[in-house]
């Protein structure tokens, strides 16, 4: 019987601030690796991040906040890419979440 070696892929997870000229990206390896770039928010600024992104040969998560047309393009780029991940954020979802969540822990009198 042969054994099989077992590659263990580390998922690596980004989160991106979208403006309309730059974006603020943060990704973190592993539990406390955490490293931040900025790029600028055009079609070299998108090619530029996914080459950084696909430097690290595991599968990454990325999560960036619903910006209409500045982080369109952004979202079609990195959808394109392979072996990413993209999660676009609704901003007043999201909002509304995590004001739940704190009502909820509010202690009431």
């Amino acid at each position: 019987m042969s054994k099989r070696s077992i590659l263990v892929q580390e998922t690596m997870y980004c989160g991106i601030d979208v403006s309309a000229k730059s974006l603020i990206v943060v990704i973190q390896r592993g539990h406390q690796r955490v490293e931040q770039k900025n790029f600028p928010n055009n079609s070299n600024g998108h090619k530029a991040l996914i080459v950084w992104l696909r430097k690290a040969k595991s599968q990454v998560r990325v999560s960036l906040e619903a910006t209409g047309i500045y982080s369109l393009d952004l979202a079609f780029a990195l959808d394109a890419a392979e072996g990413i991940e993209v999660a676009v954020l609704n901003p007043k979802v999201a909002n509304r979440f995590d004001g739940r969540k704190l009502m909820r822990q509010t202690p009431r009198c």
